[in-house]
């Protein structure tokens, strides 16, 4: 449970959680783990935030064309990539 707390939207967590009552985790260490994970995740962006925040924002818009260029194409690259790698390994 503490690695799908951590993990960022659009990451389902519901699902997780689902599992954790199919699999009859105890209430204390499903807590707990969500705890860890909800405190490590939202502690980090709060330092992320504290130290690069003005910076970070001022980093944005002024690049916001080229970041999302950037993004965009490292995910269709990495998609297209993924379907290739999927076909082969079916033909296998």
């Amino acid at each position: 449970m503490i690695v799908p707390s951590i993990l960022p939207p659009p990451m389902p967590f519901k699902i997780f959680v689902l599992l954790a009552g199919v699999a009859k985790v105890r209430p204390a260490t499903f807590l707990l783990a969500v705890a860890i994970g909800r405190g490590f995740r939202y502690g980090g962006e709060a330092w992320l935030a504290y130290v690069y925040g003005q910076q970070a924002t001022e980093f944005i818009k002024n690049n916001l064309p080229e970041i999302s260029l950037v993004v965009g194409l490292t995910v269709a690259v990495l998609g297209i990539g993924f379907v290739i790698w999927r076909k082969r390994k079916g033909r296998g």
